[in-house]
């Protein structure tokens, strides 16, 4: 029985610590909405409209959904948003971890050394970093489908398997995410 103590005493405090490092992100996402929405509504908007210009410039079609090239460009761009994601965002995560150092007249301390000394596992900063990433790009995806539906009437195809569809998606991610984890690694090859 004290074995199961230790687990849930540990669990405690790392999901202590990971609403901590969401508290930190919320703390700072005025900022970050208010400097990203321009650019992330210019991105959002003017992508599919781009791809539509190009479409009728060149003649695009797609033999997906009916041969309707907008709901096939913006299901790509949707699924996209995660995948590069998942590229992204391991080497930002492992650089913030290892890559800073504080001190004053003593050791320089790396942010996992003082997560370590709170009794935090690294992992849970990484862990927090990145599935507060992947909600931030959620509303991405979710303003992409806005997008699709409201201007471009975006549909899904009758004969569309979702749970393939969402194996596909995690699929993806989960390679991305191992490109994106050897990518972290140089970095962290890099800063010890």
């Amino acid at each position: 029985m004290p074995r199961f103590s230790s687990f849930f005493e540990k669990a405690r405090v790392n999901l202590r610590h990971v609403a901590a490092f969401y508290h930190e992100e919320v703390s700072g996402i005025a900022v970050w909405w208010l400097w990203n929405t321009p650019f992330r509504v210019f991105e959002v908007f003017f992508t599919p409209l781009l791809f539509k210009y190009f479409a009728a410039t060149f003649g695009g079609r797609s033999p997906w959904y009916g041969g309707n090239f907008m709901a096939s460009m913006i299901s790509g761009l949707m699924v996209n948003v995660y995948l590069d994601s998942s590229l992204e965002v391991y080497s930002p995560s492992v650089m913030a971890l290892y890559g800073g150092k504080v001190g004053v007249g003593g050791p320089l301390l790396s942010r996992r050394d003082c997560l370590r000394l709170a009794g935090a596992s690294p992992f849970t900063f990484t862990f927090a970093r990145v599935t507060w990433r992947y909600l931030m790009e959620t509303l991405v995806l979710a303003s992409y489908l806005l997008l699709g539906v409201l201007p471009f009437n975006f549909e899904a195809s009758p004969q569309a398997d979702a749970l393939l569809a969402l194996t596909a998606l995690l699929l993806g991610i989960a390679a991305c995410s191992g490109l994106g984890l050897i990518s972290a690694s140089t970095c962290w090859l890099a800063s010890s």
